[in-house]
């Protein structure tokens, strides 16, 4: 019975990680942690698995959005 209850477990997190959520999850701990690129690539993916997942679009146009306001400032700040 313990193997069974096992292997469902690790049935349930092997789907849980290939969901949108899982990865809107770590795209917002990414945007904190690492930065915007990865968080990009994690709210890309959830997108990727959901594209329907509205929470996943948002994030992901707010996180270009953030990127792109970032890269200008960069940008502005190698120029002056």
């Amino acid at each position: 019975h313990q193997n069974a209850s096992k292997s469902w477990m690790a049935v349930r997190v092997q789907a849980y990680k290939e969901s949108a959520n899982y990865h809107i999850e770590r795209g917002q701990q990414m945007a904190s942690l690492r930065g915007l690129p990865e968080a990009l690539k994690e709210y890309r993916k959830a997108v990727d698995r959901d594209p329907n997942n509205e929470k996943a679009k948002s994030l992901l146009d707010e996180t270009r959005l953030r990127l792109a306001r970032l890269t200008a400032r960069e940008n502005e700040a190698k120029r002056a």
